[in-house]
């Protein structure tokens, strides 16, 4: 039987309770944008999943070729209500899974039809 856990806004990543117990897989669902630090996020979620990550995020496309894993400072307005701390290139979230110990990775860029602005998003399943 698999135990998954999905990361969003109503869960406080960089402070969890001791007893969360560990999970075979965990899915930051379009979060790490609207996070100070993602890497820690991922870092401290890493540490509870035996298996299998999944990102599903917003990216800046096209990546940058002389720098494949951008992550940079947002230089856009938020949307009302939202921070959005950081644009990333798709490659940024492979290198930080990679960093992570999930080295075996499938990526699919793609666009959700249900936004209006249809913005690029990338979606990683990422294993250890």
């Amino acid at each position: 039987m698999a135990v998954v856990i999905v990361i969003n806004a109503d869960w406080h990543i960089f402070y969890q309770p001791k007893d969360v117990g560990r999970y075979n897989i965990l899915i930051f669902g379009a979060i790490l944008v609207h996070l100070s630090n993602p890497f820690q996020a991922l870092r401290e979620a890493a540490a509870l999943i035996r298996d299998t990550m999944i990102i599903t995020d917003l990216v800046s496309l096209p990546p940058i070729p002389q720098l494949p894993g951008l992550m940079q400072i947002g230089t856009s307005d938020p949307p009302i209500g939202h921070i959005h701390w950081w644009n990333y290139s798709a490659s940024a979230f492979e290198i930080m899974l990679r960093r992570l110990g999930f080295g075996r990775q499938a990526m699919t860029l793609h666009s959700p039809k249900a936004m209006a602005d249809r913005p690029p998003m990338v979606t990683i399943v990422a294993h250890r």
